[in-house]
This record gives structure tokens, C-alpha cells and sequence, in this order.
């Protein structure tokens, strides 16, 4: 996994002829991304499920709210 994780960091990428190392980040449309977005998310998702709030992710987008689940969103989805 961490072989297959160093392969996409190391990566060159193409301007006008001239390629060039990337030395930070990796590239859009990543198909790891969300791989990597749930490993380093993961502790912050646990935390959360047992804070009592309610709590969405979608990789860096998050929502928070403090009351538990919104009324709004409770009508759509009841328990």
C-alpha cells in the first residue's frame, strides 16, 4: 500500500516539452484520494461519531451541527 502511495507522490509532470519533478501533493482526479482522504480523516470521523453532533463528511467538506440531527434532515431520513 505505502509502495503504491510513494508511486503516485513521485510523479513528473509536462510543460511546454519540458518535464519536471512534483515535489508536493498529488495530482487532480487522483484516484487515490479518497483512499488518502479516509486514512488521514479517520480519527477525526470516530471522534465525531461519538461527540453526540451531527456530523457530515464528504473528503474536506465537512458539516457540523451542534443540536444533533436538523429537523430538515430528520424529515427525509427518519429513524
Amino acid at each position: 500500500m505505502l509502495n503504491l502511495l510513494g508511486q503516485y507522490l513521485r510523479r513528473s509532470s509536462e510543460r511546454g516539452g519540458v518535464f519536471r519533478d512534483c515535489e508536493l501533493g498529488i495530482s487532480l482526479g487522483c484516484p487515490l484520494s479518497p483512499l488518502i482522504g479516509a486514512f488521514f480523516l479517520k480519527e477525526l470521523d470516530q471522534r465525531m461519531a461519538r461527540s453526540g453532533l451531527f456530523y457530515l463528511r464528504f473528503m474536506e467538506d465537512i458539516l457540523v451541527h451542534p443540536g444533533g440531527i436538523p429537523d430538515p434532515i430528520r424529515s427525509l431520513f427518519p429513524l
